[in-house]
């Protein structure tokens, strides 16, 4: 599979990086970087095996005309398009994204820059014509639902499945407790993660991954339950304290592993039928 991912700006060039290589850790078998030229040469030494696809571009790092058409152009060689990673908003940026809801050929994945842009219109998310992964954290979830983020922890199950029913998307509810809640009102709780997720670039990680799953064939629904719970599993490989994005990227293949060993020791009788938390021993 492909994804095709929209993210960094000045001074963020490393969200899109844990993004991409996220991506690709996931097992996407390419991952495009759509980036202003501006930002080429912070990204292309961290990248060695992400293709950076430059964007016309206004000023250092405000792309321009025609980047729309570029990026849509770009979308339809792949399987998802991941938007947000340290991306910056702009003037513009939108009305540039709900033109996108509007026209992806494919899937979508919204996280961090992307929600912002979202923030002042998140009803646009019903005119996307393709399942749409959103993934805020809950200060993102106040900003789109106008609550406060207290207001949001007070309420994290009804409010996730309200909005995802009412915006036609799959929604992850960042947090303790990650919730998953689906546009036909499913709502399911994550049971992995730990304190070492409550670190600078985790979020930009999960959006790289629920991206390579979606690009692989998962459904949107899919692939943000196994994304999570990746993600957290990969988290509880790691000390509550002194981990760092990059450790929790390191920990992504045996958190595969772990739960390939285990669907293949669970009998389909018996008591072991249902799929069990990995032993991390």
């Amino acid at each position: 599979g492909r994804v095709l991912l929209w993210a960094g700006s000045i001074g963020m060039t490393g969200a899109a990086t844990l993004a991409g290589k996220a991506a690709l850790r996931g097992g996407a078998g390419l991952v495009y970087l759509a980036a202003p030229p501006s930002l080429r040469p912070a990204l292309e030494p961290k990248l060695e095996e992400v293709i950076i696809k430059d964007i016309p571009e206004l000023e250092p790092g405000e792309i321009g005309p025609g980047a729309v058409e570029e990026l849509l152009q770009l979308a339809g060689g792949c399987q998802v398009f991941a938007i947000g990673p340290g991306l910056d908003p702009f003037p513009g940026s939108d009305r540039l994204l709900e033109k996108i809801l509007r026209e992806s050929p494919v899937p979508l994945v919204l996280d961090a820059g992307a929600l912002a842009m979202l923030s002042g219109n998140p009803e646009s998310l019903r005119e996307c014509g393709q399942p749409v992964i959103i993934t805020p954290h809950p200060g993102e979830m106040a900003r789109l639902t106008r609550l406060t983020t207290a207001g949001v922890q007070g309420s994290r199950l009804e409010l996730a499945r309200h909005r995802a029913r009412d915006w036609h998307c799959t929604l992850i509810l960042k947090g303790a407790r990650t919730i998953v809640a689906t546009p036909a009102g499913k709502v399911y709780f994550n049971p992995t993660g730990s304190p070492a997720l409550a670190t600078a670039g985790a979020g930009d990680l999960l959006t790289g991954l629920v991206a390579a799953l979606v690009a692989q064939g998962m459904t949107a629904e899919k692939a943000a339950r196994a994304g999570v719970y990746l993600h957290g599993l990969a988290g509880d490989l790691l000390p509550a304290r002194g981990a760092m994005a990059g450790d929790l990227l390191g920990k992504f293949a045996r958190a595969f592993q772990l739960v390939e060993k285990a669907e293949l020791e669970c009998s389909p009788y018996g008591p072991n039928h249902r799929r069990v938390r990995p032993n991390l021993a």
